[in-house]
């Protein structure tokens, strides 16, 4: 499939779409957060959130790569906002 087609499938609202792209970057992003707030369980729930958000904002990805740059923006912040401390 092509990145454009991809992509309208996704602005579309194809679920397919937005289970093959948590599918690509769910088990990296959860790491990070894991690592970041050394609860596995807030980690969770961060990265549940961020993938939420990326399917509201969908109609503002015109690339795959803007997707990932947009999940990987987004966990920093959000995980500085849930760190426990060490």
């Amino acid at each position: 499939m092509s990145d454009e087609n991809f992509i309208a499938k996704l602005h579309f609202g194809e679920e397919s779409i937005f289970k093959k792209i948590f599918k690509q970057f769910y088990l990296p992003i959860r790491s990070f957060a894991s690592r970041f707030v050394k609860d596995n369980d807030i980690a969770e729930d961060i990265v549940q959130d961020v993938f939420l958000q990326m399917w509201e904002k969908r109609l503002m990805f015109a690339t795959l790569s803007e997707i990932k740059s947009y999940l990987w923006q987004m966990m920093t912040p959000s995980c500085r906002h849930t760190a426990t401390p060490s």
